[in-house]
């Protein structure tokens, strides 16, 4: 038989041939960025790579195209007409563990990896029965001998052999990665013009041709690294920062670590005050960590939220255009990044999963999703985004092994770490085991991190540390992949002592009208002040009060009233982040920007919390743990104004609820257990400001490390109660997540193949059937489209992409809502039901509106609203049950 005859691809029909130099010659081109598998030869690892489809040298797979296998019949090879369950890929690790173990002299150990590696190679590392073992295999046999025999000559393969690998886990992923990844690009002819290669050359001159068709398609993916040449001594703050030139007291430290040559690449973390430069000292290590391991790619910038990500981002462009102009820009990566660049595919990959399917099956799809912005961002050696992306690398969903090959070779730093709860960290501590495992580097960031979080963010990644709950502040924590942990106290900075009047209003928690009252009133002689509300319905309900003040009182009618939160449209979101950061950003006014107004009021939830560079006269907060309160006075006289209308004293005034009930409504639920709040009301009471940075030990470790707080404001009793509850629902939270988390790593054994229950997974705030892959503890989301325009609805009828300028305006219209607002609800006529939108748009409900509104009925019998209101946001309202009397009867 023929070896040159079967094929591998039918829909442009490609042979097998030269389907397996494809492969390897694309595995080629991804080396430089994602390095080998020590410690294989990379012939040897493209050798394994061009044989993951070697199974497809088989009687039952060349019967899954007829016209195909008729031709294949009448050539005399063996096809079958009847169909039979078939995973070629059982059948191409079945192959080369018997040839490496029983041919090669492989050990048993080396050769299971190898084995376990290829046949998870379509997400299922389950072995599966393989029909007809008899003699009917020989012939095959003689075929798949053959035609790897071809592959190794010509890769021109030397002697190796392999008793086992150093650490089986990591040589398993990374390999999994490797043949996963290059068979998805060497299989999308959108990406990999594989039709347009001559099939007429010989294997040594097709191999030549895949090669240069192999590099063209990996750079044109952003995943060829660039070629810098690092300096090679240690280069100062201002070699990485050239206009900081006075550099803040943390960046001063790292620098003088760095120089002495005592900070290698390993776990970092950073605590110091807001405002001091972190994202630039994290920059500068991974590029002082760049230039001593000349591998490491770049950095993938992981922050709490979308908002946070698209500041860092331009930020973080901005940066690489001025130091490496050459380097392609970084990719942005989460929910809202809207998956439409411009080498993104419309056509998923012809892989022909374990089901033989084709068309858009989960397999393809998910093949297809890897190439779009979001995931491909995490495998470009640049990278910004939310840290779901990175946890999601340590859910057991399939291919989740991408993630993590991808955060490979590259420095990951994690800002706001302080910010996860309990589920979220113990997330974090898994990838960190997997980072260290890796010899990821990784830089963690925080203003207000407490001494129990600190230990244990080091203890996952391999280090012990004492607890120290009055550690020095600021101060450097240092694992380095090679040598023993240590800290470094920063001295701090007298200059940048700030002092904040903390100012009590109990009652006003559970107020939107004396809260609104309380806004006007601190800008009554002009000022920017900011009102933070701890949950979406809040914020509405406080800037629904604020205009109708507004509106009665005409001395206030030169008042702008600004809201920004999460539940906008996407494309409303981005328009209110870009006009909050214009207007409250150090740069308002400059370069023909608008003005910072005279006097306003911006109402946000958290997503101002963070990272975002804006600053106001004065803030006014809902009670929060006295860690984010801390975090929100980086938002209060941020920047340099000189005279401030609201005056020279910084004051954050926090809304308690009553004193003599301590209801913390909604509160509550948003930070889940009580203890944290109950201890900041106690410690609020016996102070009247912060002094910071002295102040962010004590009242951290009073918050959390249960250092005592002033008696008499909540009762002991209350405290404990409290206190316990926290530590059940941390337990239930670890429990939680540890249900969703992937094995350890562990070196004697491939732990990911082990775990054959993986499940699809779904994007953020996607649906995702019996299981939710999620990366935060809380309800179920939807990710709605809420459509209007006839062109929007057109979109919906097509089995395939638009054109990517009509999928950006489509997904302007997308929003994430709580799942239970839509649940159980039937549609009111004339609105259609919601249906789910077309498989090239996955993870979203389309909900066709009238009017701006959609309407259903719940199971009692109400009417339920769900309308996009141009200046409060999406909004759900739910009707009386209508009833009528008798004379309407």
């Amino acid at each position: 038989m023929d070896w040159r005859q079967l094929w591998a691809k039918s829909d442009p029909y490609h042979p097998l041939w030269c389907h397996l130099l494809d492969v390897a010659a694309v595995c080629e081109a991804l080396v430089p960025r994602f390095g080998g598998v020590s410690p294989l030869p990379v012939s040897w690892l493209l050798w394994v790579a061009a044989l993951h489809d070697l199974g497809k040298a088989d009687r039952y797979f060349q019967n899954k195209d007829e016209a195909l296998a008729v031709s294949l019949r009448d050539q005399g090879f063996d096809i079958p007409t009847d169909a039979q369950p078939f995973r070629h890929e059982e059948r191409s690790a079945d192959w080369l563990f018997t040839h490496l173990r029983d041919d090669r002299g492989w050990g048993t150990r080396a050769a299971r990896v190898i084995r376990q590696a290829v046949s998870g190679h379509h997400g299922n590392f389950a072995p599966t029965p393989l029909p007809d073992t008899g003699p009917r295999q020989e012939e095959w046999q003689a075929v798949r001998r053959a035609m790897a025999a071809m592959v190794a000559d010509v890769l021109a393969l030397e002697p190796f052999v392999l008793e086992q690998f150093p650490d089986a886990s990591v040589a398993g992923l990374r390999l999994s990665g490797l043949i996963v990844l290059s068979d998805w690009i060497a299989s999308n002819h959108e990406l990999y013009a594989y039709p347009s290669l001559a099939r007429s050359l010989s294997p040594h001159e097709y191999f030549a041709a895949a090669r240069r068709e192999a590099q063209r398609a990996v750079a044109s993916l952003g995943l060829a690294p660039l070629g810098v040449n690092p300096a090679e001594e240690p280069f100062p703050f201002s070699h990485v920062w050239p206009e900081c030139t006075r550099l803040r007291p943390s960046q001063r430290a790292l620098e003088a670590e760095a120089r002495a040559g005592r900070l290698t690449p390993g776990l970092l973390i950073l605590e110091a005050p807001m405002g001091e430069g972190k994202t630039e000292g994290a920059v500068y290590v991974a590029e002082e960590w760049r230039r001593q391991e000349q591998a490491l790619g770049g950095a993938y910038l992981a922050l709490p939220t979308a908002a946070t990500s698209n500041q860092i981002h331009a930020r973080y462009s901005t940066f690489l255009q001025q130091r490496w102009p050459e380097m392609p820009a970084p990719r942005l990566v989460h929910g809202m990044a809207w998956l439409v660049d411009a080498v993104t595919p419309s056509t998923p990959a012809q892989t022909y999963d374990e089901a033989g399917a084709r068309g858009w099956t989960s397999e393809r799809s998910l093949s297809l999703d890897w190439f779009r912005n979001t995931k491909r961002a995490l495998l470009a050696p640049e990278g910004v985004g939310t840290i779901d992306q990175a946890l999601m690398a340590v859910l057991n969903v399939k291919h989740g092994f991408l993630r993590l090959l991808g955060l490979s070779r590259k420095v990951l730093i994690v800002d706001e770490v302080h910010a996860y709860d309990e589920y979220m960290t113990v997330l974090l501590e898994r990838l960190l085991h997997w980072c260290r495992c890796l010899g990821v580097p990784v830089i963690l960031l925080s203003a207000t991190l407490s001494a129990g979080q600190r230990q244990r963010l080091a203890q996952a990644y391999g280090a012990e540390l004492p607890v120290e709950p009055l550690a020095a502040y600021p101060l450097l924590t240092h694992v380095p992949l090679h040598g023993s942990p240590r800290t470094v106290p920063v001295p701090a900075d007298p200059e940048r002592d700030r002092r904040i009047l903390v100012k009590r209003h109990p009652g006003l928690l559970l107020d939107a009208v004396g809260t609104a009252h309380l806004a006007l009133k601190a800008v009554e002689d002009g000022g920017c002040a900011c009102v933070l509300a701890n949950t979406v319905g809040q914020a509405q309900a406080i800037f629904r009060a604020l205009q109708d003040l507004v509106r009665q009182e005409p001395q206030l009618a030169d008042t702008d009233l600004f809201l920004f939160h999460a539940r906008f449209t996407a494309g409303d979101r981005q328009d209110r982040e870009d006009q909050v950061v214009g207007l409250f950003g150090k740069d308002a006014g400059k370069d023909g920007r608008p003005p910072r107004p005279a006097r306003a009021v911006l109402v946000a939830t958290q997503v101002v919390e963070q990272s975002l560079d804006v600053d106001f006269d004065v803030f006014i907060s809902q009670i929060a743990p006295v860690d984010l309160l801390l975090q929100r006075c980086g938002r209060l006289h941020r920047h340099e104004r000189g005279v401030r209308p609201t005056g020279l004293e910084a004051v954050l005034h926090v809304l308690l609820p009553e004193d003599s009930t301590l209801e913390f409504g909604p509160t509550a639920y948003v930070y889940q257990a009580q203890e944290p709040l109950l201890r900041t009301h106690a410690l609020l009471a016996g102070l009247s400001e912060f002094r910071l940075p002295q102040d962010f030990r004590p009242l951290i470790s009073a918050c959390y490390d249960g250092a005592p707080v002033p008696a008499g404001v909540v009762s002991e009793p209350d405290l404990q109660e409290a206190a316990e509850i926290r530590r059940e629902l941390g337990r239930k939270a670890a429990a939680e997540a540890c249900t969703h988390l992937v094995a350890a790593p562990r070196a004697k054994t491939f732990v990911l193949a082990e775990m054959v229950e993986a499940v699809w997974e779904g994007e953020e705030g996607g649906p995702t059937g019996y299981f939710h892959a999620q990366t935060r503890l809380g309800d179920p989301t939807l990710q709605l489209l809420l459509l209007e325009d006839p062109a929007h609805l057109a979109l919906l009828e097509s089995e395939t992409a638009p054109k990517r300028s009509d999928l950006r305006g489509l997904l302007r219209r997308q929003v994430k809502v709580p799942a239970w607002w839509l649940r159980d609800l039937t549609a009111e006529v004339p609105f259609p039901p919601l249906e789910a939108s077309p498989a090239w748009l996955r993870h979203h409900q389309s909900v066709r509106m009238h009017g701006r509104e959609w309407r259903g009925r719940d199971a009692q019998g109400r009417s339920v609203i769900l309308r996009d209101d141009p200046e409060l946001g999406v909004v759900r309202l739910v009707e009386k049950k209508e009833t009528y009397d008798d004379a309407h009867v």
